[in-house]
């Protein structure tokens, strides 16, 4: 299969790329500014340009979108971003509509919850209190709208090695600690943290099989203090712990993930020409 992904050369792109490839699979990859180590890359800006000569180049089978929504838009320009959104994911649509099993996979994040509750499934409505959060909403309602055939992958914290870089959060720990500097962490946020090469299989296996819509990646719940003290251990860093620290100031949120379409797809991986079980 030709697997377009859009991003890449990004934290979770460059794992997502590495697991397609290890597949057997075709992997073409588009980046924003830095083309890292894929072999076969363009220089796109998501969604803001125009991705059809993209489209035109690869003839990709399968599209995944993995890029992080910066820019303008996370200044709060929902109309914008719909709007660029919208004919994006439609130039995807027309250009897949044409291959048999051509299919758009995104992924989203915890962010279109509000955290009040935790243990949030695939079923339970969005309700996002972030402009974040509203602009994944907006991006899962425009895919739902418009892709016949799709998988949406929520995620939360992303953490771990992706093609030997670290997520930006344990980096930032470890080179306060290494500097002899105090890290407070709440005790009163929680998340579900997935590895990032977890979070890669799971969208691989969504892309290859015939699953069609929402899927959580499910993990643990943790608080951000939990969820660091991890990364100490990690990272081999337990004889800097007095120096992380609880702080319970934070208000209350809990946009933990569960699953309610896990089994779905592993049964969905085991019967595919394409997938594996996970």
């Amino acid at each position: 299969m030709r697997v377009l992904i859009v991003g890449a050369s990004g934290y979770l792109g460059k794992s997502v790329a590495s697991h397609f490839t290890a597949a057997g699979h075709e992997v073409m990859g588009s980046f924003c500014t830095n083309p890292g180590e894929m072999e076969r890359a363009v220089q796109y800006s998501f969604p803001e340009a125009d991705i059809e000569p993209v489209l035109s180049e690869y003839n990709p089978e399968a599209v995944v979108i993995t890029a992080r929504l910066t820019g303008n838009f996370i200044e709060g320009d929902i109309l914008s971003f719909r709007k660029s959104f919208a004919k994006a994911v439609d130039q995807i649509c027309k250009h897949l509509d044409d291959r048999p099993g051509g299919k758009l996979v995104y992924v989203s994040s915890d962010a279109v919850f509000s955290g009040k509750k935790g243990g949030y499934g695939e079923n339970d409505t969005p309700e996002p209190e972030t402009v974040y959060g509203q602009l994944q909403k907006t991006a899962e309602e425009v895919i739902q709208s418009r892709a016949n055939f799709n998988a949406i992958v929520r995620a939360s914290y992303l953490y771990g090695f992706s093609k030997g870089s670290l997520d930006k959060r344990w980096q930032s720990l470890s080179a306060k600690l290494k500097l002899g500097a105090i890290v407070k962490a709440a005790t009163n946020v929680y998340k579900s943290p997935v590895d990032v090469n977890d979070a890669a299989a799971l969208i691989t296996q969504a892309t290859l099989s015939s699953f069609n819509g929402i899927i959580h990646a499910e993990a643990p719940r943790l608080n951000v203090y939990q969820f660091m003290e991890k990364g100490l251990e990690v990272l081999g860093l337990l004889d800097q712990r007095h120096l992380l620290q609880k702080d319970s100031s934070t208000e209350f949120s809990d946009t933990s993930l569960l699953t309610v379409r896990g089994e779905e797809l592993r049964r969905l991986c085991t019967n595919s020409p394409h997938g594996t079980a996970l």
